[in-house]
């Protein structure tokens, strides 16, 4: 914005100065005078002397600068052109009225100075900084915050515009209790229930510095990190899904109140490599990124579901906030595709925010969790049930209680194809299966 306030301000006072040039060199006199004859013989205005000088010489500059303003920051060529079109007519019209009331007012300075500013203003708005605002309203219209739109415009060409590898970080919120509420609220009310869940989930986390690259009724998806590679996007992403969970807890207070029902969401976020990049179709052309991150975020956000948590973690976005958020670990997930394995963690809250109680807390569920994947059932057990005895409506807990049970009577699982004993063992699951 400041970038094109300056180039307004450089075009308008261009606009100034040719005008004043052209009046020095007695040009505009000489159309003034003839003007004036035509508004003497119709009986209007008395002639025109140095006195009449005054108003267009002082008009004609803020014609300069407004227009300037106008063509340099209107991304819309018709736009400029109307705003161009009708501040002429208002100029001629002006003079007129003013004529008519024995005032009289010159239009052609003025017409001078829109003509000038929008030759320039049409010529920069054709340079990559002039038509970036365009661009980016078309690829990234509404799916951004304005703050981060003024970022883009004030900062260097974004890469991504022609295609990029970049590591972002993908958020993904789903409901899953959608099909129930059909069947329990009118038509009416599920439009409203899910309006209210996609401004308080895409909308908030856009104005969080992420971009929405998914919202639809089940699922809204945002990438952190693909507007401005050099921040730290996992950071900015659990912090932003943390202050969400709050923020859907309120909307479930609101629904209890409202409909007595609650939305069951689910959270995920992973880091990774994405191909991004403007992708184009005959009537419709966006921002947007393809790689692995879609499914799996996706189905690790169902996986809430399973464990009764409501922000999960992939290994890779563990591995850059494990310094700054606190989190317990759940499972072990295989990837078949990659033949890569990865842990899934509960995210809990930022270190810093943490009691010394709530840290110890979270030491004791790692311990209880690498006795069971090293077989120790019984010891996962005590500990387990210790923390739960303090913690009843812990639901993730209350699940790695029935694993942990499940260990102790079921015998072991059949050898999977992909050789991996922690597959064998049952302390891992296949992503896919998620």
């Amino acid at each position: 914005m400041r970038r094109y306030l300056f180039i307004a301000l450089v075009i308008g006072a261009i606009g100034v100065l040719t005008t004043s040039l052209l009046f020095e060199f007695g040009v505009l006199h000489h159309f003034a005078r003839k003007l004036a004859t035509c508004y003497t013989n119709a009986g209007w205005i008395g002639g025109i002397g140095p006195a009449h000088r005054g108003l267009p010489g002082f008009a004609f500059i803020f014609v300069a600068l407004a227009n300037a303003w106008a063509v340099v920051d209107i991304p819309q060529p018709v736009h400029k052109g109307i705003v161009v079109i009708g501040g002429s007519l208002l100029l001629v019209a002006l003079s007129l009225t003013l004529a008519m009331s024995g005032i009289f007012f010159e239009p052609f300075s003025s017409l001078v100075a829109i003509l000038v500013t929008t030759a320039l203003g049409l010529a920069y708005s054709a340079t990559e900084p002039g038509s970036r605002k365009r661009r980016l309203q078309r690829f990234l219209g509404g799916r951004i915050s304005q703050t981060a739109c003024a970022r883009l415009l004030e900062g260097p060409a974004p890469s991504f515009l022609n295609g990029q590898n970049l590591q972002v970080t993908a958020v993904t919120v789903r409901i899953f209790n959608l099909d129930q509420l059909r069947e329990e609220m009118s038509p009416a009310q599920i439009l409203e229930v899910t309006n209210l869940f996609l401004r308080n989930s895409g909308e908030f986390l856009t104005g969080r510095g992420g971009y929405l690259d998914e919202s639809n009724p089940e699922c809204v998806r945002v990438y952190f990190g693909l507007l401005s590679p050099e921040e730290d996007h996992a950071t900015a992403a659990c912090q932003a899904a943390l202050d969400l969970r709050l923020r859907l807890g309120n909307l479930n207070q609101l629904l209890e109140s409202r409909y007595f029902h609650r939305l069951e969401c689910g959270m995920a976020i992973e880091t990774g490599l994405m191909t991004v990049g403007i992708y184009e179709s005959d009537n419709a052309a966006r921002l947007s990124a393809t790689g692995d991150l879609i499914d799996s975020t996706r189905r690790i956000a169902g996986a809430n579901r399973d464990y009764g948590s409501l922000v999960l973690l992939g290994g890779n976005t563990y591995a850059a906030v494990r310094q700054v958020f606190a989190s317990r670990p759940m499972e072990l997930v295989y990837d078949t595709r990659r033949e890569v394995m990865s842990e899934i963690h509960e995210l809990v809250d930022r270190q810093d925010a943490l009691t010394e109680e709530d840290h110890q807390r979270i030491r004791d569920f790692w311990e209880a969790v690498i006795f069971y994947r090293e077989g120790r059932a019984e010891e996962a057990l005590l500990i387990f049930s210790r923390l739960h005895s303090a913690h009843p409506l812990d639901r993730p807990l209350q699940y790695l209680i029935g694993r942990a049970q499940d260990r102790l009577v079921d015998s072991p699982q059949k050898e999977l194809a992909t050789g991996q004993p922690l597959l064998r063992h049952g302390h891992a699951r296949i992503l896919q299966s998620l």
